[in-house]
């Protein structure tokens, strides 16, 4: 019961900071000029955004059935993770994630829960990484930015690459002396031993065994790869639809302030985020507030569209319901400790 009303006062919670957003984002708006701007939308290239939004989908699920080494058929992969971002994209604090763990717990063949959500750890790494070369690409690729903000952001991209790689060597090749490291201080630390922390790092390990074989690992980096370089097309092609000569950094500038302002999943269907967004980063490059807004509808609008379908099918391949989800969702079902024989 108490975690239903930590959920619903979240839900309130979000739906306040998606509506404050919404009217920071909107308040100097001259809506004839957006609705100006979203009239003379190229519809073609729209749809071309459309399509590769849709294929990202379809690469992040690829991405995941070899994360998780093929231990779920193929299409079970596809359509929890299309299920997943349905839901992310609908409810906060990254619901869908919690709703794959959960479905995938069930079923023949099923994960365990534990494997679940290290995944979701080896996940948000490869975006992170992701993300910084995206940022990195940008930097370079855009005059508009002072030569010290460029230093500064180049610094900490081979800063988090470096961090990234240690990590991933802390969890691989040198894992067994992790392993023991942190036992050594669980065993005096007393918070940590109340937390399961070896049983926490047990299942991160769990999750990047991929790395450890070579052909699921190259397997993953290439759909990583696939994955955002669609998205990075989509986003040239929606500024295609509104300017006519747009760059490949301004739309890898777009970009990663769309992953960037939903990367605190804190709002109701990312309202507002995305909105604001699209303002942050094409106002930089000299686009007014009202086109950057018109982009930034237009982006959530097909951004929600393209996974609503595949959404919609998984949760029927699945047998799922929505009543069900809200209720996993709700009461955090998640437990890694009471985790049944396979």
């Amino acid at each position: 019961m108490l975690r239903k009303k930590r959920f619903w006062l979240g839900i309130g919670v979000s739906i306040a900071v998606s509506g404050f957003l919404l009217y920071l984002v909107m308040r100097d708006i001259h809506w004839e000029e957006t609705l100006n701007a979203v009239r003379s939308l190229r519809f073609e290239y729209v749809l071309i955004a459309f399509g590769m939004i849709t294929l990202g989908l379809g690469a992040r699920g690829l991405r995941w059935h070899y994360i998780h080494l093929g231990q779920l058929p193929l299409k079970r992969s596809l359509n929890l993770t299309s299920v997943a971002f349905f839901v992310n994209n609908l409810l906060p604090f990254r619901a869908g994630d919690l709703v794959r763990v959960e479905a995938a717990a069930h079923g023949k063949p099923r994960l365990p829960r534990s494997t679940g959500l290290s995944l979701v750890v080896v996940e948000r790494l490869l975006d992170f990484l992701a993300l910084v070369v995206l940022i990195a690409l940008a930097l370079s690729g855009l005059p508009t930015i002072p030569p010290e903000i460029q230093s500064v952001m180049g610094l900490i991209t081979i800063g988090s690459i470096l961090a990234s790689i240690g990590l991933i060597l802390m969890v691989t090749v040198f894992q067994n002396i992790t392993r023991n490291i942190v036992i050594w201080l669980t065993d005096r630390i007393g918070i940590l031993k109340r937390l399961n922390t070896v049983r926490i790092l047990d299942n991160v390990l769990m999750g990047f065994a991929m790395i450890r074989r070579p052909k699921f690992f190259l397997w993953v980096m290439f759909w990583n790869v696939i994955a955002w370089l669609t998205l990075v097309i989509a986003y040239y092609f929606l500024l295609m639809a509104l300017f006519p000569n747009p760059t490949w950094a301004q739309a890898v500038l777009f970009v990663v302030a769309a992953a960037l302002a939903i990367i605190i999943p804190t709002t109701i269907a990312s309202m507002g985020a995305i909105e604001g967004s699209a303002i942050l980063a094409l106002t930089s490059q000299g686009y007014t507030n009202e086109a950057a807004l018109a982009l930034g509808l237009t982006l959530h609008l097909i951004t929600l569209l393209s996974y609503t379908a595949p959404g919609l099918y998984g949760i029927w391949a699945e047998t799922l319901t929505v009543s069900g989800i809200l209720e996993q969702v709700a009461d955090g079902h998640v437990d890694v400790l009471q985790e049944e024989p396979i």
